[in-house]
């Protein structure tokens, strides 16, 4: 086992650093036939990583470079499938468990300290991991995912200064101090993200100096994500044990942020749907807010169209809900 011990750190602490890597689909290839072939390898990947973060920060979340983020993230997806637990006491289980808990304390433990620039395949990996099964997605519920993803996106969009509606109506000095102020505030970034050195990217990267740094896209997959588990403890509880509080929290701030940012709106309206399942408070809160929240944006285009995008997926994705609710309103006015 030690020459394929010896490959894989070559891989993910020499090769990936190379300027030139034109076999890498190669190395990709021979480490996913290794997994297969000999899963002590497998189980070894995944416990020298929850011991040991290194890779996964260092890859994974602070590398430049899309394409080795990307091939990191799909060949621990393949582990894990090949490693696929039935049963939670078993030893190779257990490495899973604990190496998903590992995974999340990234974004639990370094929270504001993380730079999110280079995170979108950190999302992309937790959905395609839950897609994989039932058992897995038990296992981020029991490993308190949601509660951790919506925290650390709050924790990052906070930070964010927010739109108003007199933007619109700047002149030329205000729209020159705004792209000054965006200005700033990219070179601070730029200056403050602590990214290697060594690793080379594709690509310059060049952060933009518009109001485009406030829809991190990087956050696509999380909703998505977000929406799958809570269908899943739908199944498995009703949500009957289940602690919206993050959801509701400060009229609903988290469901807000989502729309405001504009990023998978449909996984949105999904999740809005989840949250008032079976509860009528919820829904009244809900609607009222988000009627509300037109009449305050009426003056800004982008929030407005977001607002009746969400509007228009939850009438078309559950449209016999909605109308049995005005059913119901309609027979009691009535009455």
């Amino acid at each position: 086992m030690l020459p394929i011990q010896l490959a894989i750190t070559f891989v993910f602490e020499t090769y990936i650093h190379a300027k030139d890597k034109p076999t890498m689909t190669g190395w990709v290839e021979y480490l996913c036939k290794q997994f297969t072939a000999f899963k002590p390898v497998a189980v070894w990947f995944l416990a020298h990583m929850t011991q040991d973060d290194t890779w996964l920060t260092k890859v994974l979340v602070r590398c430049p470079n899309h394409t080795i983020r990307h091939m990191f993230a799909h060949v621990l997806i393949d582990v894990l499938y090949k490693s696929r637990f039935r049963d939670s006491s078993n030893e190779d289980s257990l490495v899973v468990q604990q190496f998903i808990r590992k995974y999340l304390s990234i974004i639990s433990e370094s929270g504001a300290r993380l730079s999110i620039r280079y995170m979108s395949e950190y999302f992309v990996f937790l959905h395609d991991f839950a897609r994989n099964g039932i058992d897995e997605c038990y296992l981020l519920l029991d490993c308190l995912c949601i509660q951790q993803l919506i925290t650390f996106y709050m924790l990052h969009r906070g930070r964010q200064p927010k739109q108003s509606s007199s933007n619109n109506n700047n002149n030329d000095d205000g729209n020159t101090n705004s792209d000054n102020e965006n200005q700033s505030t990219t070179n601070l970034l730029m200056t403050t993200n602590g990214i290697d050195d060594d690793i080379i990217p594709l690509n310059t990267i060049r952060l933009p100096t518009n109001n485009n740094l406030n829809c991190p896209g990087i956050f696509e997959k999380m909703f998505p994500l977000i929406a799958l588990l809570l269908e899943t403890e739908r199944t498995r509880s009703n949500l009957e044990n289940f602690d919206l509080h993050l959801f509701i929290e400060n009229d609903f701030a988290f469901i807000q942020q989502q729309i405001l940012d504009n990023i998978n709106l449909k996984a949105t309206a999904h999740i809005i749907q989840l949250i008032y399942y079976k509860n009528d408070v919820y829904t009244n809160k809900i609607v009222n807010l988000l009627s509300q929240r037109i009449t305050n944006y009426k003056n800004d285009m982008n929030s407005i169209q977001a607002l009746f995008k969400v509007l228009t997926y939850l009438i078309e994705q559950y449209p016999n809900n909605i109308t049995n609710d005005n059913t119901n309103d309609q027979q009691q006015q009535q009455q």
